[in-house]
């Protein structure tokens, strides 16, 4: 099995702190949906799940996230659940992602 990354994406628009912990404490419960928005610069993600969350520095507004969401995009074959890897600053709401299948 091959692993296919992705280049990286910008985030131009995205969810606050509390949302971002919120999806992560709550990324298996089945009871609970947790809608997260990412607005990426060229494909949208969907179905968000946000399993790690790690302080990127010292400010409380820059973390590094993974977790899986579904995506459709030409680098990919088909259209289903893939990982994610993120760097997003709560504060101005922009980061990068990028997809792994």
């Amino acid at each position: 099995m091959s692993t296919k990354i992705s280049s990286f994406y910008e985030i131009l628009s995205g969810p606050n702190k509390d949302a971002l912990f919120d999806a992560c404490k709550y990324a298996y419960d089945k009871r609970v949906k947790i809608s997260i928005p990412f607005r990426l610069s060229e494909v949208c993600p969907t179905e968000i799940r946000i399993t790690s969350i790690v302080h990127e520095d010292g400010s409380g507004d820059c973390f590094n996230l993974a977790g899986y969401c579904k995506i459709d995009i030409n680098e990919f074959d088909g259209h289903g659940f893939c990982h994610f890897e993120a760097f997003y600053n709560t504060k101005n709401r922009k980061g990068r992602m990028r997809f792994i299948l």
